[in-house]
Order: C-alpha cells, then structure tokens, then sequence
C-alpha cells in the first residue's frame, strides 16, 4: 500500500521500457467515491471507460452494454467472494434468458470477455478467458491468477485496492478543475511509484503493483492512472499501447490527450533526474509531441485489438486559465492588465488582456512563486500571489476586479454599497481585505465620511467616482 503519495521512491532506469502483452482502459465518468467528510466505499463494479461502452453501442448495440455491464458485475462479485476459485471462473447466459441479445455470437462475446479483461483495471485476477457455447446457451471461462485463486489473497488486494483508492479521493478532492485534478494525479502516481522491470512477478502489471508495491511497469502506470481517474470522475480514461509500451489517452476539453505516467517518472538513460526539470513533458500531448520526444510512441495498436482508438487532438494542451470579471453594462471590456513578478528572482513582465476573452497564459513561465497585480479603469487593483510548477499555476486563480465603490461586487455602485460602507463607519459591521479597498474611495486606508458622500454624490449623478 502507498505509504506516502508523495514521497518519491525511483531508482533510474528506463533505456527499454516493455508492456505486459495485451494493455487495459479506464473507466466510465462517474463518481463511486463516498461525499466529502464520509468513509471511502468502492464496490468494485466501475473501472472501464465510457469510450469502450460507447463503442460496444455503436458497433454492437445498446442491448451489448446490458450485456457487458452485466459481465462486469458478476466478475466484480467473485472479486469480492469469500469462496477460494477453481481452474476458472464461469458465466453463463441462457438463450431467451432475457439477458443474451438475440443476435448474440461467438465472436461479440468473446471480444466483450476481452474488454472485461482488458478495459477493467479492478478486476486484477483476471489471467486469461475462453468460451464455450451451443444452441441453448454460452458459457465464459475467466482464468484467476494463481496467487489470488484463494478468497483470503483476494481480500487483502481488495483492501488494499479501497485503502489506496480512499487516499487519492481525498488527494484528488480537494482540487478545483479536471485540469487541476488530472496534474495532481499525474504527479502523485509517478511520485509514488518506481519503474521496476521484474517479470516475474505479474503484479508488476498491474494496479496492485503500484498500490501495494509501489513497484511496476508501464502496464501498471497506465491501469493505475484509468482506474483513479474513472473512480473519481476526473476524466474519461482509456488505455493505449503498441508492443513496448503501453500509456493513457484522456478525454478533455471536448478533446482527447495522450498522458505517460512513466515517462514522467523522469528517469532518462538511467538517471534519475530532479522532477522539476523532466514532470509532465508527456502530460496532455498530441500524437505528434509524443512521437517526437520518444519512439516508443510509435504505431499503437487498436484499442485492445477490437475497436478504432480514441482521435487525439492535434495540438498539445497548453494551460490557459479563463477568467471572469464582473464589470456593469456599458463599461470598456476593452483591456485589463496584469503585472506578474517572480518574489525570488528580478523577473517582471506586464501583460494585457481583453475583458471580452480574458485568459492567463503560463506558457514559458519557470516555476516559482509569483505576486500577480490585476488591474483595469475604474477598478480596484486585486493581488494575487501563486506558484507556478511545469508550465501552471498549482490551483486555480480565484480573481476579482470589483470598480471602485462597489465592495459587494455586483459591478455597480448602489444603494446596497452604500449601506456597507454606513454600517462599516458606524461600527456596526467590519468590511475588510478586498472589500475595503473597494470602499475606500480617497485612499487613505480607512473608511470616513469623505468615502460615504463620494458614494452618495456618485448615485445621485452629481459627480462621477471615475473622474
């Protein structure tokens, strides 16, 4: 079990970087998390991607996904069995059973017992499958591996499995944004986990030898980052591979992205290098950056070799961060600009930007820490400090832009500030941080009555607070 999530644990390696034969996907959209504040659940029945589900409909039919989710549930109940398992674990479907479509064949229902296999990372017994059918019925045989054929192995992985899924939820919860969440997880998964080439031990291929060992190869990378993500909700996640190497693509932005987490290990000709200097060059790219920062890219097969793999963006993404600012009707959306200065070094830079479509763009920002200024006419200058690590700030800005003489910030001055900035002189109630500054029209840092008439002169449109 992951002992720390961020605490690094890589030896160098990686000149040859191999796949565990046939590669897995991810999991559907959907949250099996308990809500904040309660206890973790997972009950073993979600892990594949809704990209599969999508294309069993399209290619088979809507009847297909009952089918396939159906398959799904059982094996995840005999994941949880308290019976020791035989030389293979059986489903059978009954023609006219209400179950089995009634175009169902040999060949759809062995390519769906492929995708339970391969699309599933949580069902990590799984070692081989066969079928076996007539006119009456089919049946599918799902091979365990050996060293979890006993029901007591099975539930020490199991514990294991919602002991280290209950950690990342709590990790990944507290992140705003898929963008936010996927980086974090990206970086918890390399962090924790040591590329470890011992082929001996099939674990090394999947989740559970990352999250008991935190030992594996590509294999275990790329199962590990589809289940986290899908459990979670982050992102629909499917996994890609040719016959080296397997890794991530990634539904974002109404696009789809390829991500290596064992590339961004940063290991690099067996040397272990600094993170800062080598995380997420494989994070959120196009087919072309992959294929350009490494061979092992080259040529991946077809998502486990049944269905067409996902279309990747042609551009890699770059973080822009959108911003809304609250002006009135009427006001210059024109421009706003934003000085950005690095707190331990001599860099500054002012830059500006539309209101219309305002966006903060990191591209070619070193990582540090970072005091932002926000400012346009007729406003209020906003501060911000934030870090930045590899090529974006590490949580989402949280800005406002109020005008001056509007501490509510329903961008206008009205009776409502007015009654603010009366009830702040009066002692009746405090207005603080950016509030104040936004009710103190003369600058002098406190509220008075100067402030108040300034206001009272602006509503009535005897004077203008802008002039």
């Amino acid at each position: 079990m992951i002992s720390a999530l961020f605490k690094k644990v890589i030896s160098g390696f990686v000149s040859a970087v191999f796949a565990a034969g046939i590669v897995l996907a991810a999991a559907p959209a959907m949250q099996v998390g308990a809500a904040a504040g309660d206890t973790f659940t997972y009950d073993f029945t979600v892990g594949g991607s809704q990209y599969v589900r999508d294309m069993i409909e399209r290619e088979y039919g809507a009847e297909y996904v009952l089918l396939y989710q159906d398959m799904v549930d059982q094996l995840a109940a005999q994941t949880l069995s308290d019976k020791d398992f035989g030389s293979s674990v059986d489903i059978t479907y009954n023609v006219g059973d209400g179950i089995l479509p009634s175009d169902a064949n040999n060949t759809k229902l062995k390519n769906l017992a492929m995708l339970a296999m391969y699309d599933e990372p949580q069902l990590y017994w799984l070692d081989g499958y066969g079928i076996s059918w007539s006119s009456r019925f089919y049946k599918l045989m799902f091979s365990p591996e050996a060293a979890y054929k006993s029901a007591s192995a099975r539930s020490a992985a199991n514990n294991v499995i919602v002991s280290t899924l209950s950690e990342y939820h709590e990790l990944l919860e507290g992140k705003k944004g898929t963008f936010f969440k996927l980086a974090a997880l990206n970086d918890a998964l390399a962090d924790a986990t040591k590329y470890d080439l011992n082929v001996k031990n099939s674990d090394r291929y999947n989740i559970l030898g990352c999250f008991r060992d935190n030992l594996c190869v590509c294999d275990g990378y790329a199962k590990s980052f589809e289940l986290i993500s899908n459990v979670e909700g982050i992102a629909d996640t499917v996994r890609v591979f040719n016959s080296t190497h397997a890794w991530n693509a990634v539904s974002f932005n109404d696009s789809w992205y390829y991500i290596d987490v064992t590339f961004d290990d940063v290991i690099v000709n067996n040397v272990d290098y600094p993170n800062s200097e080598y995380w997420r060059r494989f994070f959120l790219k196009s087919v072309a950056d992959f294929d350009a920062q490494d061979s092992k890219h080259l040529n991946p097969d077809r998502l486990y070799s049944t269905f067409d793999r996902p279309d990747i963006s042609p551009v890699s993404y770059v973080y822009k961060e959108s911003i809304n600012t609250k002006v009135p009707d009427g006001f210059d959306k024109g421009s706003c600009s934003y000085d950005i200065k690095r707190t331990d070094s001599g860099y500054s830079n002012t830059k500006t930007v539309s209101l219309n479509d305002w966006t903060l763009d990191f591209t070619g920002v070193s990582d540090g820490t970072y005091q932002m200024t926000f400012y346009s006419a007729n406003t209020v200058p906003f501060d911000i400090e934030t870090e930045v690590k590899y090529g974006a700030p590490t949580q989402p800005l949280e800005i406002k832009l109020n005008l001056i003489g509007d501490p509510n910030g329903d961008g206008k001055v009205n009776a409502s500030d007015l009654l603010m900035v009366k009830s702040d002189i009066k002692g009746v109630s405090k207005l603080d941080g950016y509030s104040r500054k936004c009710a103190d029209i003369t600058g002098d840092n406190k509220l008075n009555a100067s402030d108040l008439l300034r206001i009272k002169a602006h509503i009535k449109g005897v004077s203008s607070l802008w002039e």
